[in-house]
Formats: structure tokens, C-alpha cells, sequence
């Protein structure tokens, strides 16, 4: 029976350290593939493409002097980026076109083709007041933005108008955009200034607006404007089928 004992304590043992010789933990393996990072999108599209012209007004007539009546385009302007990226926008204009006599724009001259008439210049004559809002309306909603020529901002509050708003298109000190004081003939197309404004406030219905214009939505820019009408015909006569070309640049950025 010792014997028989002994030999059952040795298989034990044996067995015992063979298993220690075998033993592991248990484990598994996965793998995560295809991870990947790409960079977000701000993309803004302006009257649903880009490049867009919205401004093309052939029948531009007199109107009354306070503004009554004045003609209206818009343009619209989407943050259409991929992601949820908001950016802050950037609007500058420049009159950079010749009108179709090749004449730098707005300009009426004389039979010679070298003498600038300053009575007769579109571009002065015509007022005009830009501004940003919520609604494609021509009539301005709520706490619109007016932009001002200098690269400045107007809230127009909570009650807006657009009366006493208006400003000359082109002069060389008011207008929207600068003029050369005396350009002639040689020294077409006319060189002229440009006015930006940075980072404008976006309108979004509360005083003051937001600073960014977050993604997938949209404001509006307006265009109003007028020809006075002139009682003694001495500038409006004389800028019939004149044409005053501009461009428009937006810029949208993170910063």
C-alpha cells in the first residue's frame, strides 16, 4: 500500500511539473485598419456657383432723389465646406472693367475721345448703399449690415432703412470706390482705388451680427441703387448707355 502510495505522490508530482513546463495565458489578437484623418473644407459659393455675376442692370433709369423706387440685386454667399468649419468673411470691390467703347468705365468723353467730361460720370452720379442680411428681400430685415465706404460697418438696428444711406459708386474721397481725379483717354482703363472690409459682422437677426459664418448657412449681399433724377437733364442725358463695371471678391478664412 506504501508502495502503491509513493507511486500515485510521484505521478502527481510529475504530472505537476510538466504542467508547469506547458502553462500560458490566454490571449487575442484584432486589427483596426484603414484609420485615416483628412483635413476639413471651407468652401463658399456665391449665387449657388462660382464664379457668378448678379449685377447686370441694362435699363438703368432715372428715379427720385431720396432713393424711392431704387432698383435691387442680390447675391448669395454659403459656407458650402464638407464639414462643420466656420470662417470669417472678407468682401472687396474694385472697378476694374472698361465700358464697350473700351473708355474707362463710367466716363463720359468728349467727340475726341481724350477729354474726360465730368458732368456726365455714371459712376458719380449714381448712389448706391451695399449691405448684408438674412433674407434675399430687397427690403432690409432687422439688424442688416450696411457697408460703408472706407471699409467700415453700420448696424442698421432693429427698425433698418436704407434713407440717408445711399453714396456715390464712384468719387475720389465719399464714393465706394476711388477714382483717379483727371484720368483721360491714354491712361485707360481708368485707375481706380478699391474698398475692403475684413472679417464683416454676419448678420444672423440680434444686434451687432456674429463673426463667423458657420457652415452650411447663408446671407445675402445687396446692391440698391439709384440714378437721381436730374429736373434739368444736364447729367442724366449725358450718361445714357453708359455702362460702370465692377468686381467683387469674398474670402473666406478660419483666422
Amino acid at each position: 500500500m506504501k508502495k502503491i502510495l509513493g507511486l500515485a505522490i510521484a505521478a502527481i508530482i510529475i504530472i505537476a511539473v510538466a504542467g508547469v513546463g506547458s502553462f500560458a495565458y490566454f490571449s487575442d489578437t484584432e486589427k483596426s485598419a484603414d484609420n485615416y484623418v483628412t483635413a476639413g473644407t471651407l468652401d463658399l459659393t456665391i449665387g449657388g456657383t462660382t464664379p457668378y455675376t448678379f449685377l447686370t442692370d441694362s435699363a438703368f433709369v432715372p428715379t427720385a432723389a431720396n432713393g424711392s423706387g431704387a432698383a435691387h440685386q442680390s447675391i448669395s454667399l454659403k459656407n458650402d465646406g464638407a464639414t462643420n468649419i466656420s470662417g470669417k468673411l472678407d468682401i472687396k470691390i474694385t472697378n476694374a472693367g472698361q465700358d464697350a467703347a473700351g473708355f474707362p468705365t463710367g466716363k463720359l468723353h468728349a467727340a475726341d475721345g481724350t477729354t474726360v467730361v465730368t458732368v456726365g460720370d455714371l459712376g458719380t452720379a449714381s448712389k448706391v448703399a451695399i449691405w448684408l442680411s438674412t433674407t434675399a428681400s430687397a427690403t432690409p430685415p432687422a439688424y442688416s449690415i450696411l457697408l460703408n465706404p472706407g471699409g467700415t460697418t453700420t448696424d442698421l438696428g432693429a427698425s433698418p432703412s436704407l434713407t440717408g444711406r445711399f453714396a456715390p459708386w464712384v468719387t475720389t474721397t465719399t464714393g465706394y470706390i476711388g477714382a483717379a481725379s483727371s484720368p483721360t483717354y491714354a491712361s485707360r482703363p481708368n485707375t481706380t482705388g478699391e474698398t475692403t472690409w475684413t472679417s464683416v459682422p454676419i448678420p444672423n437677426g440680434s444686434a451687432g451680427g456674429t463673426t463667423y459664418l458657420t457652415a452650411n448657412s447663408t446671407i445675402y449681399m445687396h446692391f440698391t441703387y439709384y440714378l437721381p433724377d436730374d429736373t434739368t437733364h444736364t447729367v442724366n442725358n449725358k450718361v445714357q448707355g453708359l455702362k460702370l463695371y465692377t468686381d467683387f471678391l469674398y474670402s473666406l478664412h478660419q483666422d
